[in-house]
């Protein structure tokens, strides 16, 4: 038998993935029926499968050849959405913003560089870093602050080797737009130390294109911008995204991507969600109107902490209650709906957790199972 220890790499033996929201697939269907409201994750809650099903079907015929490697139709529609701000030569399409991660780091670290993460945040940032054998660098995101960005708690992190900032905005798990000034001074003190900045907006939509520094790519040419069709435009299983940067890092990081990164059916889909403008519309105003109901809800508890969100979801602190996120969604679960416990990010404790923003027939049911949870609690 071959000696296994002696062939993995020791450096990756212990590399693993941190828990994330969408565990509806771990749950056991058997005691819900099925019938699991998901507000784990922060998908549009507008898009269903009626919107693809004639597109899919004309589509059939496009599994049977290998798919544009780049492709091209995507970028002429992003650069449409964008009202050709962008050329084709500014954007890199990949099999989600998680391949998008991984590509920056594994093209760009070289052992022992170090990156400094804005935390708490997206815990697969540590997880591309890692794997490139180089550190982790944590700044911190003050609960004092409701997790905004403060440039100076990141750049006092700064040394000689450091190689990346990342940076989520709006951040998740808390939801809200950083003040651009912030971001401005780190990017700026990065260009001068040659550091790059990786800014992922996967949640910007939500907020407007014009809170986007997309537009900046061509006066700071540090910058990498990472989106999704996750998110805003519901594709979460098709694993599609991209990014945003100078053609020379575009070409740069398109020269280490797989030949076939993204599938012909991702490519027909994220094209049809992109001309939808009346989608894009509806999505806004509902997310707009339904935040209003649910925080209004929440803010019948004083003892809830609600931290301000840009995006379609929630952060919540229960420390003031007594209650864990844990006990909060074991509870819920037993009436069929699954929240995110947040204890695993970084900076964060046991008493929070994080839920999203549906259409108002499923907030009405987290609602009334929510008042029994919390109702309870207070009785005891």
């Amino acid at each position: 038998m071959a000696d296994l220890n002696r062939i993995f790499k020791k450096s990756l033996m212990d590399l693993t993935h941190e828990r994330h929201g969408g565990e509806i697939h771990a749950i056991s269907s058997e005691a819900h029926e099925g019938n699991i409201l998901d507000y784990s994750t922060n998908i549009n809650p507008l898009i269903s499968t009626d919107i693809f099903k004639n597109l899919l079907e004309k589509s059939l015929n496009s599994i049977l050849l290998y798919p544009d490697s780049n492709s091209t139709t995507v970028k002429n529609a992003l650069v449409k959405y964008f009202g050709n701000s962008l050329s084709p030569d500014n954007l890199l399409i990949g099999a989600g913003s998680m391949e998008l991660i991984r590509l920056f780091c594994d093209m760009f670290l070289v052992e022992k560089d170090e990156v400094i993460v804005v935390h708490p945040t997206f815990t697969e940032y540590d997880w591309a870093i890692k794997r490139n054998n180089c550190k982790v660098v944590n700044a911190w995101r003050e609960e004092k602050n409701d997790f905004l960005l403060k440039s100076e708690k990141v750049l006092e992190k700064v040394s000689s080797k450091t190689k990346i900032i990342i940076m989520c905005n709006p951040n998740n798990p808390n939801g809200a737009l950083d003040d651009s000034k912030e971001i401005l001074t780190i990017i700026e003190t990065a260009s001068e130390k040659n550091i790059l900045v990786f800014l992922d907006e996967a949640f910007i939509e939500f907020t407007g294109e014009h809170n986007s520094f997309k537009n900046k790519i061509n006066q700071y040419n540090n910058i990498f911008i990472a989106r999704s069709f996750t998110k805003f435009f519901g594709l979460p299983g098709l694993r599609i995204g991209f990014g945003i940067s100078t053609p020379e890092i575009i070409q740069y990081l398109k020269n280490g991507q797989e030949l076939w990164p993204v599938n012909c059916i991702a490519q027909e889909c994220a094209q049809h969600v992109l001309n939808n403008g009346t989608l894009i519309e509806k999505t806004r105003q509902l997310i707009q109107t339904e935040k209003e109901y649910l925080l209004n809800f929440l803010n019948q508890y004083p003892d809830l902490k609600i931290y301000p969100s840009d995006s379609n979801f929630f952060l919540i602190n229960t420390r003031k209650m007594g209650i864990t996120a844990r006990s909060i969604k074991n509870a819920l679960l037993q009436e069929g709906i699954l929240i995110r416990d947040c204890s695993n990010y970084k900076g964060l404790d046991e008493f929070f957790f994080r839920i999203s923003i549906k259409e108002r027939e499923s907030n009405e049911k987290l609602i009334m199972s929510l008042k029994n949870v919390l109702n309870l609690k207070i009785k005891k």
